[in-house]
């Protein structure tokens, strides 16, 4: 529950400057060209990430050396340090590391794809934009909810870019700018309070 409410709150971050980058303002603590901006978003989600994990691993320290025999048998100066890392990473961590591969992924691949095209489908700060969602999805109580994610984007712009098409008949193209956050936070809504 706690990472929910502060990956919706880093994602409402990102959308809020997002928003506001497109309407042309700057923000004191962010870079002010939208290329960089999108990057120091993605590294705060880093960030997060790293900080739930650390978080994780003390939480797991201390229950089982508050708990006693035969938990406490589990952690220094018993076993090495080590089997608690490695407990965490095939628990909990090894979700955040796909989601964070898949992140990275999608990042090049609009890189690429924004370099080879002109810059004609995507904004500056939108390979960015999109990752952070499709990285804070991996929490391990979300069960890959970053797939579903990624498949609701492509089903949500196949139609809209349908609908745009039949409305304005190619006078204009249609961003995904903004289209990259909010279903991150209606799935983080559905898997952590409603399933």
């Amino acid at each position: 529950m706690t990472f929910a409410i502060i990956s919706i709150a880093t994602l409402l971050l990102a959308s809020a400057v997002q928003t506001a980058l497109f309407s042309g303002k700057t923000f004191p603590l962010f870079p002010k060209q939208r290329g960089k901006t999108g990057l120091f978003l993605y590294m705060i989600s880093v960030a997060v990430v790293i900080g739930l994990h650390l978080s994780l691993i003390f939480t797991q320290y201390m229950e089982w050396k508050n708990a006693g025999p035969p938990t406490s048998f589990l952690i220094p100066p018993y076993r090495s340090i080590g089997y608690l890392f490695s407990y965490h990473f095939g628990r909990y961590f090894i979700y955040h590391l796909a989601s964070f591969l898949a992140s990275l992924g999608l990042l090049f691949f609009i890189k690429a794809a924004n370099r080879k095209s002109g810059k004609r489908f995507f904004e500056d700060d939108e390979p960015y934009i999109a990752s952070i969602p499709t990285l804070l999805l991996g929490y391990y109580a979300w069960n890959y909810l970053w797939i579903f994610h990624l498949l609701a984007i492509l089903v949500l712009g196949l139609l809209i870019s349908f609908l745009f098409g039949k409305v304005r008949r190619g006078e204009e193209k249609l961003s995904f700018y903004f289209f990259w956050i909010p279903p991150a936070i209606v799935g983080i809504i559905i898997a952590e309070f409603l399933l």
